[in-house]
Parts: structure tokens; C-alpha cells; sequence
């Protein structure tokens, strides 16, 4: 299904942009492209705010970038000791969480949000899975400029089994994994087509795409720029 909230956006700028989205008319690389146009409009501080930022200079400079966890002011951060060095990381919380915070503040703007019911839940469901998918095997710089892997997967424990929902974990560097966001977002509901639980955390790149079953997560060959240069090499 081809999207045109990137080229509706040519002529109309934020609001047709945003438009589209509370239209359902976006998906992961179009909701990318609103963060980054749009991210230094947001309040400074705020986990997609930052993130935004990030997306934005991925674009500009066409460098991965790491996420940096010291910009995240507003973000309630704990202590976790790994190997023999304590980090600060994101407190765990629901992804829905910041999303709400996300379109509470675009509302702020005298942009079009729903109010509240089933419209609300799946805007916030929709940008949720769109920035969770973006966020798979990124970095994110914490303390001691070390960084902790971001990989999204339905998490297994010897005790319970697979989790049946979608969850960004972080892995420490050296050996730690912890939980950055949990959601109710039922992989069963929201994986394509080639993708189940199990394998999820093994794709190298996901995006979010709408097809004619709606918004799911996708493998992809990349969704952005791959470091490329051999830091070794002189010429």
C-alpha cells in the first residue's frame, strides 16, 4: 500500500503530516520522517523527543547515531550494576506511556488527537509499534560512554515461557539484560506475515508497514544509515 503522508507533507507542511497520521494513513518510515521535522518542536528532555533528535541527525549527517541516555532529563532512570560497574538506565515502563505524553503534547498544539476510546487506543497502539520497530538493535550510549543494545522480542523465561507481547530490552555491556518498554501489544496481533515471536529478536532491521491487514512489523534490509567507513584506514 503506498502512503502519502510524505508527499501531502510537501505542500502543507506539519499539519497535513499530521493529518495523515491521525487518518492512519503513516507507517514507520512515515512517522520517522514527522519525528525528525518536528522532534525540536517537542519539550527537550523526553524519551521521543530525544529520539526525534537522533532520527534528525541520522538524516542530516547519513551516520547511525547513538541515543543518548544523559539528554533524557525527563525520563526516570535507575541503577544497575553490571559486571562490577553501576549504570544508569530507563526506569522499565509502558511504551504507551511516553506515546500518550507524545500526542497530549501534539494536542497541546491545536492538532487534531482523539479524544479517548477505541479511537485513542489504536493511534497510540499504531505510533507505539511504529517507534518500537525503529528502535530494534539501535544504541543507546548510558554511562562511562558504553552503550546498551535496544532489541525488540517477546522475551523467554525458563519459569513462564514466551512472552506473548512485544518488548524492547536492553543489553548491558557486559552481560546484563534489563527491560526498557513493555506493552499489551500481542505479537500475534501486530508481526507480519514471516515473523513470529520466537524469531523477532533475530532480524537485523524492523519496520512498521500498512498493508491491507493494517499496521505490522516487518524485517527489513535497513531502516537507517550503516556505518560504512573502516576507522582504521587512512586513505
Amino acid at each position: 500500500m503506498s502512503l502519502n503522508a510524505n508527499a501531502a507533507a510537501e505542500s502543507g507542511g506539519f499539519p497535513a503530516k499530521w493529518s495523515a497520521v491521525v487518518d492512519h494513513q503513516f507507517d514507520g518510515a512515515s512517522l520517522a520522517t514527522i519525528l525528525a521535522d518536528y522532534g525540536q518542536q517537542l519539550k527537550e528532555g523526553t524519551f521521543i523527543s530525544e529520539f526525534a533528535k537522533v532520527l534528525e541527525r541520522e538524516r542530516r549527517m547519513n551516520l547511525p547515531m547513538e541515543i543518548l541516555l544523559a539528554a533524557m532529563s525527563a525520563v526516570p532512570q535507575t541503577a544497575r550494576v553490571d559486571g562490577i560497574l553501576p549504570f544508569s538506565i530507563p526506569e522499565p515502563i509502558n511504551i504507551s506511556e511516553p506515546v500518550q505524553k507524545l500526542l497530549e503534547e501534539v494536542g497541546g498544539m491545536h492538532y487534531d488527537v482523539p479524544d479517548s476510546g477505541k479511537e485513542l487506543e489504536q493511534l497510540r497502539d499504531e505510533v507505539s509499534v511504529c517507534i518500537l520497530a525503529f528502535l530494534h538493535r539501535r544504541e543507546m550510549q548510558i554511562d562511562h560512554r558504553l552503550t546498551m543494545r535496544l532489541q525488540l522480542e517477546c522475551p523467554f523465561s525458563p519459569n513462564v515461557g514466551r512472552k506473548e507481547s512485544v518488548m524492547l530490552m536492553g543489553y548491558l555491556p557486559f552481560g546484563g539484560r534489563v527491560s526498557v518498554f513493555y506493552s499489551s501489544l500481542a505479537a500475534a496481533d501486530w508481526l507480519g506475515q514471516g515473523l513470529d515471536a520466537a524469531g523477532l529478536e533475530h532480524e537485523d532491521f524492523l519496520d512498521a508497514v500498512r498493508g491491507e491487514d493494517g499496521l505490522r512489523i516487518v524485517a527489513v534490509e535497513k531502516n537507517r544509515p550503516i556505518a560504512a567507513v573502516d576507522r582504521f584506514k587512512i586513505f
